[in-house]
């Protein structure tokens, strides 16, 4: 089996392994507090987008790479905002991230375009990673005495650092795959992999919240 066809198929379990967590989550629905509920409904909507690339067989992915960046970017700063304790940060993460829609618009209409991959969708994957450690630091200190691991959230955050950023160095696909298409397959294939993680963090987060009911 070629490297190439190795990709593929990683690339598409990872996906599309999104089913998993959406599937456990809507199974105990009745357990999940608030930002759970917008986790999941952030992995449904994920799911919704997934399947409408696949309806017209990824001739338009780059331009899907912007609306992924606009829901995604709605659902962590609804998220992150919900649970974040300091209030003015709390304030800035929610209108942060609703100021950032423009600014995905502009670069898929008129900066980058929309058959290209953006900038913008490098940028706000960053963002969502910074906003997911800056969380992770109050966990540590508001928890300090407690085991972090049980906090279902600290899965979900884990998985979310992780994955931005590895993910936020798809900008550089195009410079990469003209040098080298074997470099550009290995790195989806371990973004694959940290992608598949990240599924398995939500799903383990979501079944936590049964045990600490």
């Amino acid at each position: 089996m070629k490297l190439v066809d190795v990709a593929m198929y990683l690339v598409y379990i990872a996906t599309y392994g999104v089913i998993v967590p959406v599937g456990i989550g809507l199974y105990l629905v009745r357990h999940l507090n608030k930002p759970l509920k917008i986790a999941l409904a952030g992995l449904c909507l994920s799911l919704v987008l997934d399947l409408g690339l696949l309806a017209v067989n990824f001739k338009i992915t780059n331009t899907f790479y912007y609306l992924f960046s606009g829901f995604d970017l709605l659902i962590m700063a609804w998220l992150y905002s919900s649970v974040i304790t300091h209030k003015t940060f709390s304030n800035v993460i929610q209108w942060s991230g609703i100021f950032f829609i423009p600014l995905i618009g502009l670069d898929a209409f008129f900066i980058s375009g929309l058959t290209n991959n953006g900038f913008s969708n490098a940028v706000e994957k960053f963002y969502v990673m910074v906003i997911a450690i800056y969380y992770l630091t109050q966990l540590l200190l508001e928890k300090i005495d407690d085991d972090i691991r049980r906090q279902p959230l600290f899965w979900i955050s884990a998985g979310i650092v992780i994955a931005n950023l590895v993910g936020s160095f798809d900008i550089f696909s195009r410079p990469v795959i003209n040098y080298s298409q074997t470099i550009y397959l290995q790195y989806f294939m371990f973004w694959s992999f940290v992608t598949i993680l990240m599924f398995g963090a939500y799903s383990y987060a979501f079944w936590l919240s049964q045990r600490d009911r």
